[in-house]
């Protein structure tokens, strides 16, 4: 049988706990309340689950996910807009095809679901409704049966001249899949006001199971403080987190008791709590994960969220207090007091019974607030982008954001875990390393800082030191006031997507780790990072072989960190450098489009007055080069890789090297063998996950970006120059002769708009658009034509899709295409994208 969760409550009556979150997961006895209900059902044997959501729909599938965590298997329907209790339902038809059970999500009960559907069964009912006896059954739907429990009677919410029973309406319902006939498609209809009159008043047989098992629904403050109390007086049967140390004391993974701190069961102690000497916690409190009670504070009948914070004696008596709260020292919480989230109440403050403050509020030291306090703005999701954590520095990426960002990454790691964190030198970059030190730290994470370095070294320092992950902030490149944020796993490649959700979802709640000020990490400065990547870089090269070619090279290093780095490594290699924009320049690490195009003109001028061997561009953070030869001809993305995969194989017999789907098929008439080149997604996050689970010699993309997985699984622009350098002197030719010996290339770039509730669409008409033809779907949408192909791939942050094409020639393929994205978004609703530019952006040979 499958169940439906109506979970779609916004829980106006709960407020301010609901303003960040549905009222379904408001926590009771710490889990929260729909996941005391899918228990239910699990213990049942009902495990096809269907969650019917409308009030901020995404906390709930973030935190139950597919279900699988919670041995049930969970879909969701959701609604654009109220549908009411029963229209929210008969969305969800299509999947309900036999008998079906109804239940709230945000009531609790441990009602035998069993017994109620073998009741069902046996009376023949198409409607039975779970009933149960309440003293005031104003607010519900009042109820009569006949002897053989048919109901004959029912109104809704009556007044007390209109009660006549006690025995109301539950919301759980068994039904047949016939009542939803009595709906139309995406039109309000109330269970209790709609369709259940109907019924009566077409005779349909329609039964009332009365039950006398615990049932409660949590539509007040005072209702959900009972919630919990019930829970830990044993009114109900629910499965409460922790181990039950004594009799009614529940405790939860590394919680700190002082021998001091007194506990009066029943309580409920979360996952790190920490009572310090001669805190109290007393009977029928349940405390949040990592909540903190100091000397001498007091907790009684009361329900903390997850990290709240209670200064030294304070007093907390009946009240509900919401997640990330701080309470000062000597703070007084009155009966029926309700704290909205993150809300900090300096010392000394009074906050008079009934009084409710609404989340991120400020209470000075020592006011008495006798009156609500309205709440104020809420943080924004969608933190992470394709190139980590990305925006204006200071404006859109803040000093707040990245210490939450700190003790968010901090919180998915252990206490006492050590991560390397790094920087450049834009003054930016200065100021948000401070604040993600600042929330690694106070997440008990120690930190090896390196202060400023190249991103290369920072990633070889992760895996030499053996920690657990690094952090880098640094001047975006290519758009001036940006700034990115890297994070990186133990094998210093950037974080995979599901850490990043993760981490979003712990910033969302707010529902990370501080711990005790004597667990705060430490920050330590290591030693000899540099002479550890000196000697594995150098290992790895014939120096031999380099020195005796005794290259002449014009490096320009962009204003980074490779200058600082990479003339001690080329007296090693025995060459005669002349460097371009060595000195470090905090303002010129990001630069235009134009300033980019200008140096690159003054590289290629260089290389031919100077008559060098090559030129080598290093982008501002040392992970990707750009080559122009001997000749001065600049090589393009395309054709640099295909140089690189050449020389790879050609010394390497048998390796293999892992590139996008959009590059060149120059790549694969390089290789000896189909095999030896692997198609991967498009982006460096694809070529790190790669070269990390060594799946290529070699792994690079037309952006400059090269990993020799031997060396580093991450992106390193100052080995890959050494790589070229070893491969050119091994082979014993000039660079502009392999050049000229690699097949052609010639690869078209053009976009297309696309709004970004229509990429969907899209995608779908272009898989319809290419049925029956060679299509490969490793990262959008390519597809083959002989020796032609094109590939499609939406853009994963701009309104764009991007359409690259090989050989030029492929125009009409192109063109073929680009109608087809243009339609679909046309039928979404979307405005026509102009026609391309004459020019296309072309990849091709390089020229002089």
């Amino acid at each position: 049988m499958k169940a439906v969760v109506m979970a779609g409550g916004e829980g106006t009556r709960l407020r301010p706990l609901t303003v960040n979150r549905p009222k379904p997961m408001v926590p009771v006895a710490n889990r929260p309340v729909m996941e005391h209900i899918v228990g239910l059902l699990r213990q049942h044997g009902i495990t096809d689950v269907i969650a019917t959501l409308q009030y901020m729909p995404d906390a709930i599938q973030e935190y139950f996910g597919d279900g699988s965590d919670f041995g049930v298997n969970m879909q969701y329907s959701i609604e654009a807009q109220p549908l009411g209790t029963a229209g929210s339902v008969r969305q969800a038809a299509p999947s309900l095809t036999e008998t079906f059970l109804v239940i709230s999500g945000d009531a609790l009960t441990d009602m035998d679901l069993t017994d109620l559907i073998r009741f069902h069964k046996a009376k023949g009912s198409v409607a039975t409704l779970a009933l149960t006896r309440v003293e005031k059954p104003l607010e519900f739907g009042v109820v009569i049966t006949d002897g053989t429990g048919r109901i004959v009677r029912f109104l809704e919410k009556p007044s007390w001249s209109e009660v006549f029973s006690d025995t109301i309406n539950t919301g759980i319902y068994v039904l047949e899949p016939e009542v939803l006939e009595l709906m139309a498609d995406g039109q309000v209809f109330d269970w209790s006001k709609d369709i259940f009159p109907k019924l009566l008043a077409t005779r349909r047989p329609m039964y009332g199971y009365v039950s006398r098992d615990y049932w409660c629904d949590i539509g007040s403050l005072e209702q959900c403080l009972q919630a919990n109390e019930d829970c830990l007086a044993g009114r109900v049967r629910v499965s409460i987190p922790g181990e039950e140390l004594r009799r009614g004391v529940w405790v939860g993974k590394n919680v700190e008791i002082h021998p001091t701190a007194q506990i009066t069961g029943p309580v409920v102690l979360g996952d790190g709590v920490v009572l310090r000497k001669r805190a109290r916690v007393g009977e029928f409190a349940v405390l949040g994960p990592n909540t903190v009670l100091e000397p001498e504070a007091e907790v009684r009948r009361s329900v903390t969220m997850a990290q709240v914070y209670v200064g030294r004696g304070a007093d907390i008596r009946a009240a509900l207090v919401a997640k990330g709260v701080s309470l000062g020292d000597r703070v007084s919480l009155g009966q029926g007091v309700v704290i909205g989230d993150q809300t900090q109440i300096a010392e000394d403050a009074i906050i008079k019974p009934g009084v409710k403050i609404w989340p991120y509020k400020t209470i000075e030291a020592g006011a008495q607030v006798n009156t609500t306090v309205v709440w104020g703005s809420r943080y924004a999701r969608g933190v992470f982008g394709p190139d980590g954590i990305s925006g204006l520095g200071n404006m859109e990426v803040t000093p707040d954001l990245v210490v939450r960002l700190g003790e968010a990454f901090g919180s998915t790691l252990a206490k006492g875990d050590t991560v390397c964190v790094s920087r450049d030198t834009y003054p930016a970059s200065v100021m948000l390393k401070r604040a993600a030190v600042a929330g690694l730290v106070s997440a008990g994470v120690r930190i090896y800082n390196l202060e400023s370095s190249p991103v290369p070294l920072t990633r070889h320092a992760i895996k030499a030191l053996g920690t657990k992950g690094g952090l880098f902030v640094m001047a975006n490149p290519q758009s001036p006031g940006g700034v990115i944020i890297k994070l990186m796993d133990a094998r210093g490649i950037d974080i995979d997507t599901a850490t990043e959700r993760k981490i979003e979802t712990m910033m969302v709640r707010e529902d990370t780790r501080k711990v005790p000020v004597e667990e705060i990490g430490a920050v330590a400065y290591p030693s000899k990072i540099l002479d550890f990547y000196r000697t594995g870089f150098l290992e790895r090269i014939d120096l031999a072989a380099v020195r005796k070619r005794q290259f002449r090279i014009v490096f320009d290093y962009g204003n980074g960190a490779a200058g600082q780095l990479m003339p001690s490594l080329l007296g090693e290699l025995g060459c005669q450098e002349l460097a371009l924009n060595t000195a470090t320049d905090p303002m010129r690490l990001s630069r235009t489009e134009e300033e980019i195009q200008q140096a690159q003109e003054y590289l290629v001028a260089t290389v031919k007055a100077i008559k060098a061997d090559l030129g080598i561009r290093f982008d501002p953070t040392g992970q990707r080069i750009f080559i122009v030869d001997n000749r001065g001809r600049s090589l393009g993305g395309h054709q640099a890789l295909v140089l690189f995969a050449a020389m790879a194989l050609e010394r390497n017999h048998g390796a293999r090297v892992a590139v996008p789907v959009l590059a060149s098929r120059a790549v694969d008439l390089v290789a000896s063998d189909p095999g030896q080149v692997l198609r991967i997604k498009t982006g460096a996050k694809a070529l790190m996950q790669a070269a990390a689970a060594q799946q290529a010699l070699l792994c690079g993309d037309e952006s400059g970006g090269y990993i020799f997985s031997d060396f580093s699984p991450s992106m390193d622009g100052l080995f890959a120059t050494a790589q070229l350098l070893q491969m050119l002197a091994l082979s014993g030719r000039p660079l502009d002769a392999i050049v000229d010996s690699l097949p052609p290339v010639d690869v078209v770039h053009e976009t297309v708009q696309c709004p970004m509730d229509a990429k969907g669409k899209v995608m779908r008409h272009l898989i319809e658009a290419t049925a029956g033809q060679e299509v490969t779907l490793i990262d959008g949408v390519k597809v083959r034509r002989g020796d032609q192909w094109v590939a499609l791939i939406p853009d994963s942050v701009r309104p764009l899709v991007h359409i690259y094409a090989e050989p030029i020639e492929a125009y009409e393929l192109v063109a073929e295409y680009r109608r087809v994205v243009q339609d679909a978004v046309l039928s979404s609703g979307g405005e026509p994208d102009p026609e391309p530019d004459t020019e296309a952006t072309v990849t091709g040979e390089v020229r002089n």
